[in-house]
């Protein structure tokens, strides 16, 4: 008889034990760490609903999805490219771009980091730079973007939500057998 009530008493607890266990599992993938210097974008049923600062915050399962975490500190994309001076030499040029997100908002949804928006800015502003010069005048040079450029890269990454901070100059070079 006491066996018999043992394996009642089983048989009550075990799906009580399966419901908790899913419930402790589901609030364990809800609550979220946002680290210092990060932002994370967070939509609700697939629109935009809110900027989570860093802190611990609390996912709502099924509901609300992290669609990025962005890391707001200064980054960097390396690049090179080809460009001809106002004398038509061809010259490589190697840069390095500092940027940081400004917004976070702005940079997940429209910033591809892949297909680098800011590379092809900065040639472009390279090659009118670049262009409107000579090489024996371009290679002692060390400012080719201007402060004027900064502000027009203001202006046009905008809506990516970042803030170009620098661009260095690694390198120039040209054919050895072009004339200086």
């Amino acid at each position: 008889m006491m066996t018999i009530y043992l394996s009642n008493s089983l048989n009550f607890l075990l799906p009580i034990a399966i419901v908790l266990l899913i419930i402790l599992i589901i609030l364990g993938l809800s609550i979220r760490l946002i680290r210092q210097n990060q932002q994370a974008v967070i939509e609700r049923f697939g629109s935009y609903y809110s900027t989570w600062k860093p802190g611990v915050h609390f996912l709502i399962p099924f509901i609300d999805k992290v669609v990025k975490k962005i890391h707001m500190t200064e980054q960097n994309i390396t690049s090179s490219g080809q460009f001809l001076s106002l004398d038509e030499k061809e010259i490589n040029i190697d840069f390095d771009i500092v940027y940081q997100p400004v917004d976070s908002v702005q940079y997940a949804y429209n910033y591809q980091r892949k297909n680098s928006p800011l590379t092809a800015l900065v040639s472009h502003y390279l090659r009118i730079n670049v262009g409107s010069k000579e090489l024996r005048e371009i290679l002692p040079e060390t400012y080719l973007i201007t402060p004027d450029d900064y502000q027009k890269f203001d202006e046009v990454t905008d809506h990516l939500g970042v803030k170009i901070k620098r661009i260095y100059i690694k390198k120039i070079s040209f054919h050895k057998g072009e004339d200086v």
